[in-house]
């Protein structure tokens, strides 16, 4: 099995999060990714950089206000 996965991810570090109206810690961080990329690798999964695609698939799925 690929594992997909880009070290530039790693700088996705938001400070809070907004969930039923109320701002909380963000689940998502580094420690979270690298934890799943560990257990993943100790299952077996091959990590492999994605191919680069440019911005358009991002922008299917994101507001451009949101991609930087």
């Amino acid at each position: 099995m690929k594992l997909f996965f880009d070290d530039a991810q790693l700088a996705h570090k938001p400070t809070q999060y907004m969930r039923h109206g109320k701002i909380i810690d963000a689940f998502e961080n580094p420690a979270r990714a690298t934890t799943l990329i560990e257990a993943l690798g100790a299952v077996g999964a091959v990590r492999e950089a994605p191919a680069d695609f440019g911005l358009d698939p991002v922008l299917e799925g994101h507001a451009d206000h949101h991609v930087a």
